[in-house]
C-alpha cells in the first residue's frame, strides 16, 4: 500500500466550534421570487449572521421585502435580533434603510462596524470611496487590531468587469487609491460588494499587484480578496469574457451568495448557487497556527481522536451519528469516489488511496448526518 508521511494540522470547521458562520449576498431587487429562493437556500446553512450589500426591494415593496426575510424562521430570529445587516445600495435611500423596522444597521447610523467571533467588520454604506476617514478611523480600533480576520462591505465594487465596472467606487481624485491603501495597511482580507450583477473575485490584490494566486491563502501574506456578488435575484448582468490580470473566477447568470466559516485558524469562503451548488471556494489560513491536533467538546460532538495511517484518516466521533463523509479540494472537487459510511462503533474512516496526489493545500472533509452537515478544515503543511 502506497505510504504517505504528513506534517498535518487540524483546523475544526464544524458549526458548532466554529467563532462564526455567516451568509453575504446583495442586489434582491425586482424579482422577489429569485430572492425567496436565494434566501431558502441559505437559510439550510444555518448562518449566525447575514450582511447584505445593497439594493434591497426596488421593484416590489419593503413588506414584500421583510416576507421574504421572515419567510425562514431561523433568518427571521436573525433580522429581529438585528443580525441581518445590509449597506445601502443605490436603489434605497439613506432614510428608507435607517427607517426600516426591525432595524437592518448598528447605532441608527449607515456606517458601522462591529466584531464577532474572530471577524471584524466594517460596513461602508453605499460608496466606500466617500468615507476613507472612517474606515481608517475603525480599522485603528483594538476590536480590529485584535481579530483574526477584517472584512469590509459596501454597495460598490473596487474591481469589476460588469456594466457597473468603470463608475463602481468613486475614482476622483486619491479615494480609490486611498481605500486600497487603508486595505493593505490594515490586512483587510476580505471586501465584499454588489452593484454590477455577477459573481466576481479578485486573486489577492497588495498595492495593486498580485501577489498570490491559489485558492489557499496564509494570513500572514499581505493582500485583499475582492469580491462583486451582486445575484441575490435582482437581473443578471453580462460580464468582460475578456479576463483582467487580476480576476480568479467570474460568473455571470446564477443566483447566488457566499457562505463563509470562520475561526482563528482559518476563513473559508463557499459560493453556493440557489440551489446549493457549490460554484467557488477559497480558504484563508491562519499560518501561525501551531502544528498540533485539536479536540473540540460541546454537546452536539465530542472528538475523542483523529489519526491519519498510511493513507487513511479517522475520526473517532462520540456521538456515532454521522452517515457518511465525504473530502473536497478547496475548490469544491470531490475527491473521494464514494461517500463513507459508519464502518465501525464510533468510529468513521476516510480511505484515500483512491486519491492520487494529495499535495501541500487545504482540503475539507463533510461529515454528515440527518441534520446537520460539519465540515472540518484540514490544512496540509
Amino acid at each position: 500500500m502506497k505510504k504517505v508521511i504528513f506534517c498535518v494540522l487540524f483546523v475544526f470547521a464544524t458549526k458548532s466550534v466554529f467563532c462564526l458562520n455567516f451568509v453575504e449576498y446583495g442586489d434582491t431587487r425586482t424579482n422577489p421570487d429569485r430572492h425567496l429562493a436565494v434566501v431558502t437556500q441559505f437559510s439550510k446553512d444555518n448562518p449566525e449572521l447575514v450582511i447584505h450589500t445593497g439594493d434591497l426591494w426596488d421593484g416590489y415593496t419593503q413588506s414584500q421585502f421583510l416576507n421574504i426575510i421572515t419567510s425562514q424562521a431561523n433568518i427571521k430570529a436573525l433580522l429581529y435580533a438585528n443580525k441581518f445587516l445590509v449597506a445601502r445600495g443605490n436603489h434605497e435611500s439613506e432614510s428608507a434603510v435607517l427607517a426600516f423596522t426591525p432595524s437592518i444597521v448598528l447605532n441608527k447610523s449607515i456606517l458601522y462596524s462591529f466584531k464577532e467571533g474572530e471577524c471584524f467588520f466594517v460596513c461602508m454604506g453605499y460608496d466606500p470611496g466617500l468615507n476613507n476617514t472612517y474606515l481608517l478611523t475603525q480599522l485603528s480600533s483594538l476590536e480590529a487590531q485584535t481579530s483574526t480576520w477584517k472584512i469590509v462591505y459596501a454597495h460598490k465594487p473596487v474591481y469589476s468587469t460588469g456594466s457597473h465596472g468603470a463608475d463602481g467606487i468613486t475614482s476622483e481624485g486619491t479615494s480609490v487609491v486611498n481605500f486600497r491603501a487603508l486595505c493593505d495597511s490594515f490586512g483587510v482580507n476580505l471586501y465584499f460588494s454588489g452593484h454590477d450583477h455577477i459573481y466576481e473575485r479578485t486573486k489577492l490584490i497588495y498595492k495593486g499587484m498580485v501577489v498570490d494566486t491559489s485558492n489557499n491563502i496564509p494570513n500572514s501574506k499581505k493582500g485583499t480578496i475582492y469580491i462583486v456578488d451582486g445575484c441575490g435575484g435582482a437581473p443578471t448582468y453580462p460580464m468582460s469574457q475578456t479576463p483582467p490580470f487580476w480576476r480568479k473566477i467570474g460568473l455571470s447568470g446564477v443566483d447566488n451568495y457566499g457562505f463563509i466559516q470562520s475561526n482563528k485558524d482559518s476563513l473559508v469562503c463557499t459560493i453556493k448557487s440557489n440551489n446549493g451548488t457549490v460554484l467557488d471556494r477559497f480558504v484563508f489560513y491562519n499560518s501561525t497556527t501551531k502544528n498540533i491536533i485539536s479536540t473540540a467538546q460541546n454537546k452536539d460532538l465530542k472528538i475523542l481522536e483523529i489519526k491519519i495511517k498510511d493513507i487513511k484518516l479517522s475520526f473517532v466521533l462520540f456521538p456515532s451519528k454521522f452517515s457518511t463523509i465525504k473530502i473536497y479540494s478547496v475548490s469544491g472537487k470531490l475527491l473521494t469516489k464514494n461517500s463513507f459510511s459508519l464502518i465501525e462503533k464510533n468510529i468513521n474512516m476516510i480511505d484515500l488511496s483512491n486519491i492520487s496526489s494529495l499535495t501541500r493545500g487545504v482540503y475539507l472533509v463533510e461529515l454528515l448526518n440527518d441534520k446537520k452537515i460539519y465540515t472540518k478544515t484540514i490544512v496540509l503543511k
